[in-house]
């Protein structure tokens, strides 16, 4: 598979939740809406708390090592133009490991701002990861993807609901 070629398309319906004794859990902070018959991940504003799901897949057996784009597809319900900080971050699932522990490579993160000529217009960010900010996944296995709204974060400032529509993982170019 040649660069900047998709290798997969995360929507709600693949997107797990942390347990409820974690926080924020699938609450009022983080739930599934729709828009236009379609599900979406609410990320609503909450002070002083990231706001994240997960993503368990399988890397596509075409990717070649060179790192990947995450690619965010999304909408804010107010027309503003302030700026979300949104994060992710990867896990190798290896043979052998402990499962019942977190192992996640360092988070990168990326702003995008909203539109403040109106609301739901569909804004595309992307965050950059090398090989070893994903922890080494390679072609054919098993990984997580934690991704999150980052509100802890002061450039953060957005005060209504964000949604997800997607998340595309595309080879690095």
């Amino acid at each position: 598979m040649g660069k900047g070629n998709s290798l997969m398309v995360f929507t709600s319906f693949a997107a797990s939740y942390p347990d409820a004794g974690e926080a924020p859990y699938l609450s009022k902070y983080v739930n599934i809406g729709t828009v236009r018959q379609a599900e979406v991940i609410n990320f609503i504003a909450a002070p002083a708390s990231n706001l994240w799901v997960y993503f368990t897949s399988k890397m596509s057996s075409y990717y070649s090592n060179n790192g990947i784009e995450v690619y965010i597809y999304w909408t804010a319900s107010t027309a503003e133009a302030n700026d979300v900080i949104w994060g992710a971050a990867f896990e190798y699932v290896v043979d052998g490991m402990l499962i019942t522990a977190d192992s996640f490579a360092t988070a990168q993160t990326v702003t995008g701002t909203g539109n403040a000529g109106g609301s739901d217009y569909l804004q595309i960010c992307n965050i950059s990861f090398t090989n070893s900010q994903i922890d080494g996944i390679v072609a054919g296995s098993a990984f997580r993807m934690k991704f999150y709204c980052d509100t802890d974060d002061a450039g953060d400032t957005h005060t209504g609901i964000v949604m997800i529509h997607a998340i595309e993982l595309r080879e690095s170019v």
